[in-house]
């Protein structure tokens, strides 16, 4: 992996202190301000970096340029989203712009600071720039129609109610009808959290269905045959030749400016006839068979990159940056194979994406499709508890009842952790309660108190500080329970040259966590606030000579955000202290701990010899091996999180 360069580290860092809101802002002044218009006109986006931005007020009122003479003064994001310049809109929401300012003149604005970026963080960055192109526009139409005296078509307040109250003037959709900006930060609001299916789908004019960025504005440019004649600004009312396609007053050009006269005149949107609409009159099972059909056109994953770089999935060029509808945004990048496809399902139904689920449906997906761990989208979701997303998955046919590798279903789940949300709609849907795995399983802590052998010292300089043994905390009817729960698990297919049998088990009922948490406590010396990671796997090395080369661990981040720091090694089968024969006791398959990533006697830290019950605990950034096998090996491995303090003293520090 490349170095990090220092700019790179200077980008991230202001990023930082920007969304956590510790950066130390000025002022923008007014040629500076000015300067910043030009180079949004001419397309400079040299000073639009997050390392400059990143010091600057970049909410700042400041005068508007000639062309934009229905206000007296705007923001730079104002002025970027009027002339669709969608990078330089990227760059000031990444800057932490906010699109709600208004001129403090006009009234009191409609929504607060904080509420209105909370709302443009739930949206993606394509549909954010594009709500930031329709807020200008619809602000545009709202000062300029001729009727003053309108009602919002939501809450049905007239204009001169409003400008008696000090709030900001409505906004106009393009067919004319009226509506308050706090009513149309609410409609966003929904988009943004989809709340609902329908709702979520797109931002329609609430009367005539009218979007509020047509696709062209104002009169539409004539044939190349048609005679060019000398035309009228509808910003600012120049006259000027045929001969030139731009203002020479105010630089609009003459076929993008809007046509205010034209508003009126213009239709609501057709019907897209999207899934929700087409798929109405079919049944669930109908639903899922017609996206089934579609996604089995896919290849099952992507085909090899040879040296030439064919076969690779893809177009291979990442497209421009550009605004997009919420329909247009969530339709992307789905997936070229069965495998990406799957992929994303998941990822949209664990983050209650409704929209990105209907563009999955349309597009074609597998809904009962699992993970590793064997959970499907209704899992997955029900985990997150998104109650929103399990109705939309059941509504096209999934299968709720479906259960995860070792048994739990999407019900047992959402009972057994208070997934209010997640119950009602799994009911609603026809699932069928169970009797959680949890309660069939206790998890009988050690009768004796368990010993803790430090490996290597909290206080040390290596990478493996703080690496320790726990023997005794388990008892052997939860030893040969998790043996049981081996036996059922599918074993997962090899995706690379492995050693070990791999089975995959999520803990989503917290038996075996809850075991773990009874061995750990009331052990002092390993801190409080243990934290175990419900996805665990267990790896079984059935092929003598079977081990691993040296390596390091990743870490794991937990749905609340818990970041793991210890990888841990349960040993199941393998020789015991106990053992009666020298063979036995030399089973091999020792998990080595490393000073650097080098195979070799120097480098040998401490050799870890597998034992029935005992817990290995080590950094994730250890280097560590395990040594060829003798006789099979099985193990539970998975991550924690621990929060060891130097303080503390290693009295039982030994080297084995």
């Amino acid at each position: 992996m490349p170095k990090e360069t220092l700019r790179r580290r200077e980008q991230k860092a202001a990023a930082f202190a920007v969304r956590s809101g510790r950066a130390e802002r000025r002022p923008i002044e007014p040629n500076e301000a000015q300067a910043f218009f030009r180079a949004i006109d001419a397309r400079d986006a040299a000073g639009f970096g997050i390392r400059k931005l990143s010091v600057l007020d970049v909410d700042g009122l400041h005068e508007a340029p000639e062309c934009i003479a229905w206000e007296d003064r705007i923001t730079l994001l104002y002025y970027a989203a009027w002339r669709k310049r969608d990078h330089f809109v990227n760059a000031l929401l990444k800057a932490r712009a906010n699109p709600s300012v208004r001129d403090d003149g006009l009234g009191q604005s409609p929504a607060q600071s904080e509420t209105a970026m909370n709302i443009v963080d739930g949206l993606r960055m394509e549909s954010a720039v594009w709500f930031c192109h329709a807020l200008v526009q619809l602000r545009f139409r709202g000062k300029r129609l001729r009727e003053t005296d309108a009602q919002c078509e939501d809450c049905a307040m007239l204009q001169s109610e409003r400008s008696s109250k000090g709030l900001v003037p409505s906004l106009a959709w393009p067919c004319g009808h009226r509506c308050c900006e706090a009513c149309l930060w609410e409609r966003i609001a929904d988009l943004a959290s989809s709340k609902g299916v329908s709702t979520a789908a797109e931002l329609l004019c609430p009367k005539c269905q009218v979007s509020p960025c047509q696709e062209a504005e104002g009169v539409q440019p004539p044939p190349e045959q048609t005679k060019k004649q000398d035309w009228q600004c509808g910003s600012c009312g120049y006259s000027n030749f045929a001969r030139r396609d731009t203002c020479r007053n105010c630089q609009v050009p003459q076929h993008t400016s809007p046509q205010i006269d034209d508003v009126s005149n213009l239709k609501p949107k057709e019907e897209e006839g999207s899934l929700l609409r087409q798929w109405q009159v079919l049944s669930a099972e109908e639903r899922r068979k017609v996206s089934m059909e579609r996604f089995l056109d896919l290849p099952e994953s992507a085909a090899p990159v040879d040296g030439s770089g064919s076969g690779s999935s893809g177009s291979g060029k990442t497209s421009r940056f550009r605004a997009q509808d919420p329909r247009a945004a969530a339709s992307v990048r789905l997936g070229d194979t069965q495998q990406d496809r799957t992929a994303e399902l998941h990822k949209a139904s664990s983050r209650c994406d409704v929209m990105r689920i209907m563009a999955l449906l349309e597009a074609g997906v597998n809904v009962d499709a699992t993970n590793e761990y064997g959970q499907t989208a209704v899992f997955l979701a029900a985990y997150h508890n998104a109650s929103e997303a399990i109705k939309l998955l059941a509504w096209a046919g999934a299968d709720v009842d479906r259960r995860a590798n070792g048994g739990a279903s999407p019900w047992t789940y959402a009972a057994s952790n208070d997934c209010k949300g997640a119950v009602k709609e799994l009911s609603e849907a026809g699932a069928m309660p169970s009797t959680t795995i949890s309660k069939q399983l206790a998890a009988p802590a050690s009768k004796s108190a368990p010993e803790l052998t430090w490996l290597i010292p909290v206080d040390s300089d290596l990478a493996g500080a703080g690496s320790s043994l726990l023997d005794g905390g388990f008892e052997e009817p939860f030893l040969h329970q998790l043996e049981n729960l081996f036996k059922s698990l599918p074993v997962a297919p090899n995706t690379k040259s492995c050693s070990s049998d791999r089975s995959y088990y999520c803990d989503s009922e917290g038996w075996v966590r809850q075991a773990f948490e009874a061995a750990l406590e009331g052990i002092q010396e390993l801190g409080v606030g243990h934290v175990t990671m419900p996805h665990m796997r267990f790896l079984h090395y059935s092929q003598i000579g079977g081990g691993l080369p040296a390596h390091v661990d990743l870490a794991r981040t937990d749905e609340l955000g818990r970041r793991s720091t210890h990888t841990f090694i349960l040993y199941l089968w393998n020789a015991s202290p106990e053992a009666e024969t020298s063979e036995a006791r030399n089973a091999g398959g020792e998990t080595v701990l490393l000073n650097r990533m080098e195979d070799s006697a120097a480098a040998t830290v401490v050799a870890v010899e597998p034992c029935r019950g005992r817990l290995l605990l080590f950094p994730h950034m250890c280097p560590h091996l395990a040594r060829p096998i003798a006789s099979p090996k099985l193990l539970l491995r998975g991550e924690m999180r621990l929060e060891l303090s130097t303080s503390q003293r290693c009295e039982g520090y030994q080297q084995l």
